[in-house]
């Protein structure tokens, strides 16, 4: 449990332990800080049909927060959290403040039903897990295949909440489709195990 609370005119729906997004204007807000913090493990249990097409551009990673389940809204430039598991692949991002050092990571693995996804940071070292399996390690990725970026050690993000279900470009509003049962934050990286 969690003191997330209902943002938008509609609030999602809550049936038997899982939480439903339409995708359309629903939300909630968690009250909750990332800033200054370069150990943090963020573990998310979800489903949705969404295809992830609006983070790859030309095959690359598109540097915007769209359709996340989970996500730390920047204050300034650069400093976004989030993470999200679409039907076609996983996307991450641990902002650091500069537009050169922040972690954006996109695994193009297909992911069906329900799953849990989890983003590892430990100073720079960043990590994504599929279902208790490791799918990327930022320091094995020499050709920064499925990363924009450098991996920076402290996350800068000065805002005082996060977004469940929605995820904001500029002035566009995009709202996550899908449900989820689970969302765990530590301030701590867990370990493999």
């Amino acid at each position: 449990s969690c003191s997330a609370t209902a943002t938008e005119k509609k609030a999602p729906v809550y049936r038997s332990g899982v939480i439903t997004f339409d995708g359309v204007n629903d939300s909630m807000t968690y009250e909750h800080s990332l800033s200054g913090k370069s150990d943090i493990t963020m573990i998310i249990n979800a489903k949705t049909d969404k295809n992830s097409t609006d983070y790859l551009q030309n095959y690359t990673i598109n540097n915007a927060a769209r359709y996340t389940l989970l996500q730390y809204p920047e204050s300034g430039s650069w400093g976004s959290v989030w993470l999200t598991n679409f039907k076609d692949g996983i996307v991450c991002r641990f902002g650091s403040g500069l537009s050169g050092n922040r972690g954006i990571y996109y695994n193009g693995v297909t992911v069906n039903g329900w799953n849990t996804v989890s983003a590892v940071k430990n100073g720079e070292s960043e990590k994504l897990y599929l279902n208790a399996s490791m799918i990327y390690d930022r320091a094995s990725d020499a050709s920064a295949q499925y990363c924009v970026g450098s991996a920076g050690a402290t996350v800068e993000n000065t805002h005082e909440y996060a977004y469940i279900g929605y995820g904001i470009q500029s002035t566009r509003n995009y709202y996550y489709n899908g449900s989820v049962s689970d969302i765990v934050i530590f301030e701590r990286a867990l370990s493999d195990s």
